[in-house]
């Protein structure tokens, strides 16, 4: 198993109540979006590619400190002009997701609710209600730096979080320690992906009263494990309701869910285009979709950002072009992601190395939700919670994790494997195993690290990048 790697001194840094959400809001999304109406995509990508790039994509400094991750995480400055394209509407899903953030700080109009990052926003959209979810700070707080990173931490850890826990839901509990969220009116979260993952909202709960419900995950993929879930669902909704006063509208319930299955067709068929060689589409698309999807899964804005995306990537495919000029190693990265620091972008430029198939969270592989009638709209959804990225692999037994894992091997022609070992997926670390012995049947060269999600204590960027390094050269690949 895993243990913390040198977390080193105290850090000093301190927040400001609230200052996540409003720098993001305020000057770092809003300044973005801004660049983004006024220039054209041709001089952005000139921006990027020449001056950020040189600024931004060695390590982190002083300098750079507050716009390095998130410019990483959009590209590293890497993308042509017209990938720049979906961009637009990906500041308008943060603008819109950030204002729930904001909106209850300045006035109360609203109910607000704490949203467990596995359940779905659609049903909150069918409600009048702001909602947050304290995980999407591992993703918000990086763009702050690493100092912020470490601090939010810190902080949880002082007030008795466990350093195993999933970093992700520490980064909420650190979050909410330091006062970057108004307390919620109600809680809504769910028993999965992992007990490391929920433990955080049961202390939630606690620290502020809140009423809280809490979605029990089947075991299995069977029918009756759907209609149980749906059970679930529809309970969920009653209680919404309950604390809320409101009524559920069915109707715009239903155009969420048409604007979702619109965002997954193209999302679906940006993580199948990444099965040619060589591939049109970057990984980090993929993931940066899943961000936006965990904040504005529903949202016409993320099904304009799918859609560019995908319309940018088929031209390519059909010239028979790839995301990079010269790819010469195609890795399966069956792992989540690191949030803390993107390395896509750094693979694609130092060693023309593409992540195909997607990752744990940016494979996008979720079923259609049937909208004919509330029934079907209902059982759809629950199919849809349950086949979540990274959900749908973690919840139940081994082979969830390893019949996917072994499609991806078939049909996405890699020559290497590489899993991240985040500290927080116990689950993670009991396949290691079975994963061995996959990687030793198919004669593949297998990296296997110690890291975590989003925790650059406990394994430096640095570290990372040499592992990385190291297995490529040690095996022929570069």
């Amino acid at each position: 198993m895993n243990a913390r790697i040198n977390p080193g001194p105290k850090r000093t840094e301190q927040l400001k109540e609230y200052q996540i959400a409003k720098y993001l809001y305020y000057i770092l999304i809003r300044g973005y979006y801004i660049v983004l109406l006024i220039l054209p995509y041709s001089v952005i990508s000139f921006i990027a590619r020449y001056i950020l790039h040189p600024f931004i994509f060695k390590k982190e400094t002083r300098f750079n400190k507050y716009l390095r991750s998130a410019l990483l995480w959009l590209g590293g400055g890497l993308n042509r002009a017209v990938d720049y394209r979906a961009h637009l509407p990906i500041m308008r899903i943060l603008l819109e997701y950030l204002k729930h953030n904001i909106e209850p700080i300045k006035r109360r109009s609203k109910p607000l609710v704490y949203l467990g990052w596995c359940v779905s926003p659609e049903f909150l959209r069918a409600f009048d209600v702001h909602y947050i979810i304290p995980e999407a700070y591992s993703v918000t707080g990086s763009w702050m730096g690493q100092d912020v990173s470490i601090h939010l931490l810190e902080t949880v850890e002082a007030e008795g979080g466990s350093i195993e826990s999933c970093s992700a839901s520490k980064f909420g509990g650190g979050a909410y320690f330091t006062g970057q969220m108004p307390d919620p009116d109600i809680i809504v979260t769910s028993s999965h992906p992992c007990d490391s993952g929920v433990s955080f909202y049961p202390t939630v709960e606690n620290l502020t009263g809140a009423p809280m419900f809490v979605l029990d995950t089947p075991y299995d993929t069977t029918e009756g494990a759907y209609r149980y879930f749906e059970k679930n669902l529809r309970s969920m909704i009653k209680f919404i309701e309950k604390n809320t006063g409101q009524k559920m509208d069915w109707n715009k319930l239903k155009a969420s869910c048409e604007e979702l299955n619109r965002t997954n067709f193209y999302l679906q068929e940006l993580t199948a285009m990444t099965r040619a060689i060589p591939s049109p589409v970057s990984s980090q698309l993929l993931t940066v979709a899943w961000a936006m999807k965990l904040m504005g899964s529903g949202s016409p804005h993320l099904t304009e950002m799918a859609r560019r995306m995908y319309e940018a990537s088929k031209k390519r495919l059909e010239r028979g072009e790839g995301w990079v000029k010269d790819e010469k190693i195609r890795v399966i990265w069956w792992d989540v992601p690191i949030a803390y620091i993107s390395l896509y972008p750094w693979l694609e430029k130092e060693f023309g190395a593409m992540v195909v198939g997607g990752d744990l969270m940016g494979r996008c592989n979720t079923p259609y939700v049937d909208t004919s009638t509330e029934e079907s709209m209902m059982l759809s959804l629950a199919k849809v919670h349950l086949h979540a990225s990274m959900v749908r692999n973690v919840r139940g037994t081994y082979e969830l994790f390893m019949d996917e894992f072994e499609q991806i091997i078939s049909e996405y022609s890699g020559d290497c494997f590489i899993f991240v070992g985040h500290n927080g997926c116990k689950h993670g670390w009991g396949y290691g195993r079975i994963k061995k012995d996959v990687c030793k049947r198919m004669g593949m060269p297998a990296l296997h690290m110690s890291s975590d999600y989003s925790d650059c204590r406990n394994t430096s960027e640095e570290s990372l990048k040499k592992q990385i390094t190291d297995f490529f050269v040690g095996n022929g690949l570069a």
